[in-house]
Order: structure tokens, then sequence, then C-alpha cells
């Protein structure tokens, strides 16, 4: 080939690649839904992802600044919907504070030098002077100032170019002239920031593709509050055989437990100050090193976990604190919570809900939960995989709920029937897999799953997220109704239902929840559309207050010990709150999961044991091992709570067959 030719080739390979070029995409991720975005074809704007439909505007509202605006119109601010979890907003559209952010995550080397901005040219062929012009003072116009700064004769740029832009001409976020004065600490440190991965120059617009989560499943309707069926009372419980409990099981005096719990509400309280303004009263929180409004705000002293209600109510608390930029807070800022939406531990001491929750505290402290058995002798435990068939629970791609958490169930129920004497019960049943575990990280999508009732329920029906779910508790408490008929003692009764959750992306690791003896009601009537099956006897009943607070009690008593063991099996749990009794989906309205609110088994929880909307809890749930050291977190805390002493670490059988259901 002469050449020319060689030549006349290369040119063409050169105007073949560069559209393509021209498409690439430089992103950098900013937070836990969001990246800053540089292309040629839509210049600098924010990339925005998040899990569901329904959090899309939220998010908008917050990186625009416009979370009170009633008329917020996307096609107004040149907001881009790709999809409905999707969208790009424009740099120009976003809040200063975000506009900062922005800026620092695309050149984290740049800032000011005596009189000017230091500017490095850092992506070939998508930075101009115009362009730079027009993101860091605001008006493309002024690139003829930055030449002269620059002492630049050409408006020609390439990687690595140095550039001066006059402090003057900078948007005053970038100057610093847009700050909250919050009074100086006693050292200037600022709150350390969670360090975010870099998503490097890629050739797609989807470097991470999200899959909106489908429906939670929903707390059921609450059945009509009418007396139940009268059925045969249950045999007279027996006293107990007193048993000498292991080392590690006694019983803490009743005045001990209240003075502990006390106590740990009292530091949990520390550093909470109260006031009014004009729009009402608030408490004030200082920053401490490391905090965030978020996750040290919002998600403590609101008790908020959704994504939608974390940032709805963070936008709030950040308005109402007079800040402007919130990812420059000092150590010592003063944070200021709306009063309505805090939860009742950290009201004021006469607020009647601060009361009645100390009440309630005091009341559950008071049970013993002191229970013990051999080996797990007449002990019966009844799992609950979440979701299943119809509704894959939260989806995030090739990992969704109910399968692998149905795995973790299949690995509990192996280890129990294999070495200890317990009675287990499973709700759920996956005839493709039967109750096999199976190490693998990806699960094939299937739903002929059935829950074990009499006529089975399948759970590929229409109705599986609200029949599905209620069908669980009238399941439960028929087992419950006939084995204290047959005179096995309440306590010895476990429920668990084990699910993994889809909550804001910032909070990591797993949960338990447990019954609210103030929330679950006194009378319970199973739905009549429920008489064809076989469960429908007992399951309505009627609870005194000291039965709900026993409830309350032994579950809190069990969740214990389950975070316990989940923290020794390096399991990661909720820094912030791992144990919950009351749930806010709605930020002023608490609720307890109809699987644990109708149910009338006294130890009982539900297990969220992580984060799917986390994208390393993701990556986490995916891992057998990981799996595995849930399930034997959960069999070690059974051993606990009721007595079992075990020497050193508990042993996993693996060659143990599973039972199949009757």
């Amino acid at each position: 080939m002469s050449r020319a030719a060689r030549w006349s080739a290369l040119l063409a390979l050169a105007l073949a690649v560069a559209p393509a070029l021209a498409k690439r995409q430089i992103l950098k991720k900013l937070d836990q839904q969001s990246y800053a975005s540089f292309t040629r074809e839509h210049g600098a704007h924010l990339d925005v992802r998040v899990a569901k439909p329904g959090e899309l505007i939220a998010a908008l509202k917050i990186y625009t600044g416009k979370f009170n605006d009633a008329s917020f119109s996307t096609r107004r601010l040149g907001i881009v919907k790709e999809s409905a979890v999707r969208a790009r907003v424009p740099f120009e559209r976003l809040s200063p504070s975000f506009q900062k952010s922005f800026v620092k995550k695309m050149w984290p080397r740049d800032g000011i030098n005596g009189g000017y901005w230091a500017h490095r040219v850092t992506y070939a062929g998508h930075e101009t002077l115009w362009t730079i012009a027009q993101i860091f003072t605001g008006s493309g116009r002024n690139y003829r100032a930055i030449m002269k700064a620059s002492g630049r004769r050409s408006d020609k740029i390439s990687k690595g170019a140095r550039l001066k832009i006059p402090a003057k001409l900078l948007r005053p976020i970038l100057r610093g002239a847009e700050r909250i004065e919050v009074g100086e600490p006693e050292e200037p440190v600022f709150a350390a920031q969670t360090k975010l991965e870099e998503v490097a120059v890629v050739d797609r617009a989807a470097p991470e593709p999200l899959v909106s989560s489908p429906a939670r499943e929903r707390e059921a309707e609450p059945p009509p509050a009418k007396p139940p069926e009268k059925a045969g009372k249950p045999a007279k419980q027996t006293a107990a055989k007193q048993r000498e409990p292991g080392p590690k099981t006694a019983a803490k005096q009743p005045q001990t437990r209240v003075s502990q719990a006390l106590a740990e509400l009292k530091k949990a309280r520390r550093g909470l100050r109260y006031g009014r303004d004009g729009k009402g009263r608030y408490a004030v929180y200082r920053l401490r090193a490391g905090e965030a409004i978020y996750s040290s705000v919002v998600i403590r002293f609101c008790g908020l976990i959704r994504a939608d209600d974390v940032n709805r109510v963070a936008r709030l608390v950040i308005e109402r604190s007079g800040i402007k930029d919130e990812t420059d807070l000092p150590v010592g800022a003063a944070i200021r919570i709306p009063y309505e939406y805090l939860e009742p531990e950290y009201r004021t001491e006469d607020d009647p809900e601060y009361i009645a929750y100390i009440r309630n505290l005091e009341d559950v402290a008071q049970v013993s939960t002191e229970v013990v058995s051999r080996n797990l002798e007449g002990v019966h435990i009844i799992l609950d995989a979440g979701h299943g068939g119809r509704d894959p629970g939260a989806r995030f791609g090739w990992v969704w709920e109910d399968d692998f958490v149905y795995d973790i169930v299949c690995r509990v129920k192996k280890r129990l029937e294999s070495e200890s004497a317990a009675t287990v019960y499973a709700t759920v049943y996956d005839p493709s897999v039967k109750y096999k575990v199976q190490d693998v990280a990806r699960f094939s999508r299937d739903q002929d799953e059935v829950l074990l009732t009499s006529p089975r329920y399948r759970l590929s029906g229409s109705r599986v997220a609200t029949d599905g779910v209620n069908l669980r508790w009238v399941y439960a408490n028929h087992q419950y109704h006939k084995l204290t008929a047959r005179g096995v003692k309440p306590e010895n009764i476990l429920f668990a239902s084990i699910h993994a959750d889809s909550l804001h992306r910032g909070i990591r690791g797993g949960m338990v929840y447990i019954p609210d003896a103030g929330i679950v009601p006194g009378e319970v009537k199973a739905p009549s559309k429920f008489r064809k099956y076989r469960e429908y006897k007992g399951a309505s009943f009627t609870a005194r207050r000291k039965e709900r607070l026993r409830g309350q009690a032994l579950s809190a008593s069990f969740a214990k010990n389950m975070v316990d063991r989940m923290r020794a099996k390096d399991v990661r749990v909720h820094r912030q709150k791992p144990i919950r009794s009351r749930i806010y989906r709605n930020p002023k309205r608490p609720f307890v999961p109809a699987v644990l609110k109708y149910n009338r088994i006294p130890t009982r929880c539900l297990i969220e044991v992580c984060n799917l909307n986390n994208s390393r809890d993701r990556e986490l749930i995916k891992k057998s091992q990981f799996r595995q050291n849930v399930a034997d977190a959960f069999v070690e805390a059974v051993y606990q709570t009721y007595g079992v002493p075990r020497g050193g670490e508990l042993s996993y059988t693996p060659n143990a067959s599973a039972r199949e259901p009757n």
C-alpha cells in the first residue's frame, strides 16, 4: 500500500470514529441516585436515576431547589424525562449547591488561587472556552475575559491546558458568596462525606441500568374489630418445670431492664434542644464529625427509611435550617427538625406521645422474657419467606427479593431440622426447588410458589399482594391455636418472616421489625372470604394489653439476639436503629406490617436481611456465603433465646436432608 493510500485509510478511520467519540459520555457518581454528566449532545447535566417512578419528581425538586414549588414543571425547566425513573437536568437548572457539587465532582483539583479560579482542562472534546465560561461564570460570553486572564491568543484548548478564571466573574456559590452562617466551631473541621464510587468514561448511556422496584407488600386493610368466633378453649397451660439457664441467659431483674432502657433513651436524646419560629415548633441538633443530614438526622430522629420520604423531609429540614449548601456543613451546624416529624421518643418530655412511649417502654421492660428448652424440644418455629409467585418483591436487574430470601429460609430449615429437636413449619413452598439449598448467584425466575394453606393458595393469583399477605397471619394464628390447644406454651412458638428491603440508597444492612403493643389491635377477626381455608379456624382472637406487651417484650428479646448474632457473623445491620417496632412510610403515620400486626404468636418478627436499593448490599445477597451467614445468625439467635448452651461456634451440617411439606 502506498503512503498516500495509508493516509487516506487513516483519515477514513478517523472520520468513522469521530461520531462515536462525540457520543461518549463522561459520568461521575454524585450521590446515590445521580451522576454528573457531560456529553457533546446534551452538554453538562445531571443524570438522575431513581429506583421507583414515584420518586422521580421528588428527586428533581431536590436537585433544582424547587422542593416547595406546587407548580413544578419539568418542561418549563428544560428537564428531559428519558423514562419513568430517569431524567436529565441541565446544569443551569440545578440549585447553586448542586452546581457546586457538580463542579467539585467533575474537576476535583480546581479551586481558588489568589484572585483566580485555577482550572485544568480534563475532558478533551467536551470542554470549550464557551462551555467553561458558561459553567463557571454563568455566561459563555465571559470566554474572552478567561482568554485574557490566561494569556491565551487562541480559543482553541486541549486536554491539560491551564486556565485562569477571574474570581469576580465566578458564580457566587463557587467564590463562597453563598454560604450559611452557622457559627464557627472551635476547630474548623467539616463533616466527612461518604466516598462515592467513580464511574469511568463509557460509550453507552446507561452504565448501571436500574429496574424499577415492583409494588412492595402493602399493609393490609385492618379487619373489622368484631368479637372473634368462639372456638374451643385452649387447654390450660401447665407450669413449666424450672431449668437452670445457661450462663448467657440469666434474666435481668425488671427494674434493671427499665433502668437500662431509660439510660439508652437518654443517650439517644442527647444533644437535642427545642425551639419555635414562625413556622412552629422544631428540634435542634448539632452535627458531629462524619454526620450527614440524611442519615444522621432524618433517618435517625424521624424514623424514615424510604427514599422518597427521606428526601422529602430532608429538604424540609434543609429549608427550615436556612441551609444553602448542605455539602459543606461544618461540625456544630445547627439543624432544625420540624417537630411534627419527630418520633415519639425524641419529643419533649411533656408531650403526650412521649409520655405514652415511656409508659410502654417501662411496661415492656417489666415483662420476663426468660424461656428455656433443652435442644429446642417442644419449640415450634414458623418460617415465612416474603413475597413469591407473581410478586417478586423488590427487584433490581437480576436480583429480586423472593428467591433469595426463600433460599435463606431453606438454609434455616435445614439446620434446625438436622441438629435440633425443634418442629419447623414453612409458609411457602416452591415445587421447582423444593427446600433445596442453592449455592448460586443467579436464580431462575418462576411463579409456581404456593402458600401451604389447606387448600393451597397459589401465589400467581392477581390478589397476591393482599390475600397472599393476609393468609400468612391467618396460617400463623391457626398454628398457634392448634398448638396451644395441645398444651404447647405460647412462648415456645416463634414466627419469622424473612425479606430484603428497598430503602433509601444511603442505608445499608439488615433490620428486625417487631410488633408495637401500642399499635397492634386487641381484637382481630379473620376476613370471611377465607372461610374455605382450614386455617380460618383459630385465626380470630382477642388479646388484652398484658398479652400485647408480652408479645413486644418476647419479640424484642429475640430481635436483640438476632442482631447480636448477625454482627457476630459479619452481617451488617443498620447502624442507627436495627430493631424497630414501628414503620413510617407516611412520615406522620406509623404502622406495623400486617404479618405482625394481626399475628397472635407472641415471639414474632419481620427480618429485612439487607437493602437491595444499595448496590453493595445487592452484591452481598448474591453470595451464597452471605445467605448462609444470615441463616446461621438466625439459628444461633434461636438457640440463644431458648437458653440452649453451645460450645464455640455452632456448626452447619451440609448433608442433612430437608423435609418436604405434608
